[in-house]
């Protein structure tokens, strides 16, 4: 499948489902904003299917954190989503063991490994750059690498992107909000200060490790995004996506061993004009507090 036709599919696909969700699960407040994100399944070549999504913009404060672990640190949504995914996950994986030709997975009862079948990829949609790294930029981040300006000089350049997460390393730096590239950062928040690592961060990692997460690690192998699509007209620059994603990590390809990977994720956005409505912009300036989250399961275990 051609990239265009790939991110529009799946941007279609992703904000048609989000519309027909209930409108109690959405928004009512005409000031509020929220993220959306959402993990497609595709297969057989084309077939594409929501398995995985999420809404959120929140994360709580390093004082609220539970050591019994009953709340909820990070509701941004490209977490949300990931969570959700890991839940379908699960799903499949039992369901490999009861039924096979029904799941996504085969069971090698030797190896008592689960093996994704072929001709599956997974893509994330999002209606924002990530917090973090990758909503740093300049217009100077436009150009081709052979004519940028220097460092220094482009960072004086008020950005169009700007992240609201603090440098999490800071002891060189008098402002933890400096907006430096390539750093590791904790989520944004006012007051008390969060203990999350940024989207950028977190999406950088399962770039290495696969976004299966470290207990499914032991049952399947890593899996990685194909692509992380863009909802038409989100501010972004893939520049700083590339950055933000893999290419900060360069030297970690070094000490990564089979069958985890640097990978590289192709980086799109939609062209079919279908924007996300509930947007930041410039009458949406609160973060909703709202969160939705959604698993393509059986009706009955939902």
């Amino acid at each position: 499948m051609a990239a265009s036709d790939l991110s529009n599919r799946v941007s279609e696909l992703c904000l048609n489902f989000y519309d027909k969700l209930p409108n109690s699960k959405k928004l009512h407040k005409d000031t509020e904003w929220t993220i959306l994100s959402a993990i497609v399944m595709e297969r057989n070549g084309g077939d594409l299917e929501v398995v995985g999504m999420g809404t959120g913009t929140k994360c709580i404060g390093a004082n609220m954190l539970s050591a019994s672990g009953n709340i909820l640190n990070d509701s941004h949504a490209e977490v949300i989503s990931r969570r959700a995914f890991i839940r379908f996950l699960l799903f499949q994986i039992n369901l490999a063991r009861i039924c096979s030709k029904e799941s996504i997975f085969r069971l090698d009862e030797d190896m008592k490994h689960f093996a994704l079948v072929a001709d599956i990829k997974f893509h994330m949609f999002t209606s924002s750059s990530p917090c973090g790294d990758a909503s740093i930029f300049t217009t100077s981040d436009n150009l081709d690498d052979d004519k940028c300006e220097p460092e220094a000089k482009r960072m004086k350049i008020l950005p169009d992107g700007f992240t609201g997460a603090k440098l999490m390393f800071d002891e060189d730096v008098e402002d933890p909000m400096d907006q430096i590239e390539g750093k590791i950062r904790t989520k944004p928040g006012k007051g008390d200060r969060t203990m999350s690592l940024s989207c950028s961060d977190k999406m950088a990692r399962w770039n290495m490790v696969g976004i299966q997460g470290a207990m499914l690690s032991t049952l399947i192998d890593p899996i990685y995004l194909s692509s992380v699509i863009f909802a038409d007209g989100t501010p972004f620059n893939r520049i700083a996506m590339e950055r933000a994603m893999w290419k900060r990590f360069k030297l970690a390809e070094k000490f990564i061993e089979a069958p985890f990977c640097l990978h590289q994720p192709l980086i799109l956005i939609a062209t079919n004009k279908m924007k996300f409505p509930f947007a930041r912009n410039d009458t949406r300036v609160n973060p909703s507090s709202n969160s939705i989250i959604y698993t393509k399961l059986p009706e009955t275990m939902r």
